[in-house]
């Protein structure tokens, strides 16, 4: 295939001399104009005029690439065409169809990156996603001149998201301006404020990197409707980490984060004594003192007629006898008690039958010992002669105590020796 240069950029005859150039009189018939006016020959000044007029339109296709659209030509399927500053490219055939007036016959293609911006950006704002702002307002403005915004030195043009005006309907969105501001072209009309539309905030001491959401319902009034901003993404202040416990907002974000050591921490409740001592609900958890108060209430002192709990007596208590709600054990009723069995032994009864003991034995002689000796006193002595002489005078069959202690006795017997069996009795 042969490829051809670009020509340059010289006009056929564009340098001729005064009277060497002359419009060609009948473009539509063509040469056979020359039989009526020049004898069948066409002057010079005809065809510098047709030469210049093709150069020219070569430069005019060169210059612009596509030719602008013209309300006379008929334009087939997939003709180019400039019009308003764009390329359109032909859906149908058609004639005197203005292209940004007509999308039946016309598509908008061979798109500049300004205009696919632009496009993108239109479409974008139709889904209620507006361009972003640099920064976002934390507290009323006087909405001029160049000022700080959430630590951000703003500059003229930057886009701000006013959110926080103490009139909700002079929130929007702004253009910063040394003098006052005005709302931003894609956001300064009512159609443009959809309910749910969104705008993401490029810096900001607390508002970098988030995104905010009109909750305003429709339909807006720009200018009379309160406009109200949330944010639906971005930081909440709160440190990564691991937390037990989070307070999260109805989009599910995370507000607050703790790390709670008692169930009051997690909002968990506990029951009351009321409650401990009732026995009935059977969701909430007791502490210690609760567990002691509701056995506590059930569990009273024991007596005759009542089924509960009583104490173990102390010794003391066992011995004076006087107590009548502890409980003795085997071992405290047995404390004291000691025997002996034997021909001479003895048996101590417990303390708390006061140490009582009885003793006995078989003497023939006249001092006796006892066993064991008694604690405090001697009672009794009861002595019995065993060895009874019927033939012997009763005069000499006698014998009297003489003497007694807490270890012994003495007897004065009659004869001697008598066989003497004891028995004696003391504490």
């Amino acid at each position: 295939m042969t490829q051809y240069n670009r020509p340059n950029e010289t006009v056929f005859a564009s340098g001729a001399k005064p009277g060497e150039l002359e419009s060609f009189p009948d473009i539509a018939r063509g040469w056979g104009i020359t039989f009526d006016q020049t004898d069948g020959i066409p002057p010079m000044e005809w065809f510098n005029s047709l030469f210049k007029r093709s150069d020219e339109a070569v430069r005019y296709l060169l210059q612009r690439g596509i030719s602008d659209w013209s309300t006379t030509e008929d334009y087939p399927v997939g003709a180019h065409v400039q019009e308003a500053g764009k390329v359109w490219k032909a859906k149908a055939a058609n004639t005197s169809k203005r292209p940004t007036t007509s999308p039946n016959e016309w598509i908008e293609t061979a798109l500049t990156s300004d205009a696919v911006s632009t496009l993108i950006q239109e479409q974008l704002g139709g889904m209620g996603i507006k361009a972003r702002v640099r920064a976002a307002t934390t507290a009323n403005l006087n909405l001029s001149g160049l000022q700080v915004v959430d630590g951000v030195n703003l500059l003229t043009g930057d886009r701000v998201l006013v959110k926080s005006q103490t009139v909700g309907k002079d929130n929007g969105i702004y253009i910063a301006n040394t003098g006052a501001w005005a709302r931003s072209n894609d956001a300064d009309t009512s159609p443009e404020m959809t309910p749910g539309m969104l705008v993401a905030v490029e810096q900001g001491a607390g508002h970098a990197d988030s995104i905010w959401q009109l909750t305003t319902d429709g339909p807006v009034t720009l200018g009379t409707t309160s406009l109200l901003f949330e944010m639906v993404f971005g930081p909440t202040g709160v440190a990564a980490g691991t937390y037990r416990s989070v307070t999260v907002d109805r989009l599910g974000r995370t507000l607050a984060g703790s790390n709670p050591n008692s169930l009051a921490g997690y909002g968990i409740g506990t029951a009351t004594q009321a409650e401990a001592e009732g026995g009935v609900d059977d969701t909430k958890p007791m502490s210690p003192l609760r567990v002691f108060q509701a056995i506590s209430k059930k569990i009273v002192q024991a007596s005759e007629s009542v089924l509960g709990i009583a104490k173990l007596s102390t010794q003391a208590q066992t011995n004076e006898g006087t107590d009548d709600v502890t409980v003795v054990t085997p071992k405290k009723m047995l404390f004291g008690f000691d025997r002996s069995f034997g021909t001479t032994g003895y048996i101590l009864f417990p303390s708390w039958l006061g140490g009582f003991m009885i003793q006995w034995g078989t003497t023939s002689s006249a001092s006796v010992v006892f066993p064991r000796p008694f604690p405090t006193q001697c009672l009794r002595v009861l002595p019995q002669i065993t060895n009874w002489n019927a033939t012997t005078a009763a005069a000499t069959q006698y014998f009297a105590i003489t003497n007694r202690t807490t270890t012994g006795f003495t007897l004065a017997v009659a004869a001697s020796p008598q066989a003497i069996e004891w028995i004696a009795i003391g504490n």
